[in-house]
C-alpha cells in the first residue's frame, strides 16, 4: 500500500513524457487571389505570439486558390501539469512570388477567427489579395 502511495505521488510531481502535453491549435487560412498570374505564389504566415511551432507547413495558391494552416503551440509554462493556456492574438499573411513580397494582410485572430469545435481557429470570411 505505502509503496503504491509512493508511485502515485512521485507521478504527481515528474510527469511521465507524453502524459499531459498541450494539444496545437491549428490557424485555418484560405483565400483567392486576383489580377494576375498566379504561378508560383507562396503564402507565409507569421503568427504573433511566435507559434513556437517548426516547420510549418507551405501553402502554396494553385489556380489563384489557397487553403492551408498555420499550427500554433498552446503550452505556456509547466506546474504541476502542463498549462496550455497559450493563444494566438494576430497572423500576418504574406504572399510571395518567389523571394518578393507581392502583398500581405494583418488578421486579429478575435476579430477575424472563431473556434471551432475541435478548438482550432476559422477564418470568419476568406482573404483577398489583389496582384497589382
Amino acid at each position: 500500500m505505502r509503496k503504491a502511495f509512493v508511485l502515485v505521488l512521485l507521478a504527481m510531481v515528474f510527469p511521465v513524457a507524453g502524459f499531459c502535453k498541450c494539444a496545437g491549435a491549428a490557424i485555418h487560412l484560405k483565400g483567392h487571389v486576383s489580377g494576375g498570374d498566379s504561378d508560383g505564389l507562396e503564402i507565409v504566415a507569421i503568427t504573433t505570439p511566435d507559434a513556437n511551432w517548426e516547420p510549418q507547413a507551405k501553402i502554396l495558391v494553385q489556380h489563384g486558390s489557397f487553403a492551408g494552416e498555420v499550427y500554433f503551440d498552446t503550452f505556456k509554462t509547466r506546474e504541476f501539469n502542463d498549462v496550455c493556456t497559450r493563444v494566438p492574438r494576430s497572423v500576418e499573411v504574406k504572399l510571395f512570388r518567389g523571394k518578393h513580397l507581392a502583398d500581405s494582410i494583418r488578421l486579429d485572430i478575435s476579430k477575424d477567427f472563431v473556434r471551432d469545435e475541435q478548438g482550432d481557429y476559422e477564418l470568419r470570411s476568406p482573404i483577398e489579395f489583389r496582384l497589382r
